[in-house]
């Protein structure tokens, strides 16, 4: 026979009518804030690039696919604009770190091949400040 301290302890782990309210609460604040810096960093592309080559900068566009090749310190870097996004395709330089640096498309992102003496840095809107200072 069932005492009440068996129904007690029976039904302290059964769900009760609002818990489905909080548990479905709980994941809505977790998902956002797993999409809040995506949120936060909404689409901007960087409008220019600058390419420091040695003591000559260099500007282009983000938004023509193109190649542009640049030689310093007798290192041979190819840099390619190509949807919006920048990366290194070639570089002669020992390390090759430039070139797995990977695609850079937001305002303040940089690229740098210390051999060569050429750093690529997107400007824009944003590119000195952080998402929470603007």
């Amino acid at each position: 026979m069932n005492t009440s301290a068996e129904n007690k302890k029976k039904n302290a782990f059964s769900p009760r009518p609002f818990d489905f309210l909080i548990y479905a609460l709980i994941l809505i604040c977790a998902l956002l804030i797993w999409l809040f810096p995506y949120i936060m960093r909404g689409d901007d592309v960087g409008e220019t690039a600058e390419v420091f080559c040695g003591d000559t900068v260099y500007s282009i566009s983000v938004f023509e696919d193109n190649e542009y090749s640049f030689v310093n310190n007798g290192i041979t870097v190819v840099v390619t604009v190509r949807d919006k996004r920048i990366f290194v395709s070639y570089a002669d330089c020992p390390d090759g770190i430039c070139m797995r640096s990977g695609e850079i498309s937001s305002p303040g992102e940089s690229i740098i091949c210390a051999p060569a003496n050429i750093s690529i840095k997107i400007s824009g809107k944003g590119a000195d400040a952080d998402a929470f200072a603007e």
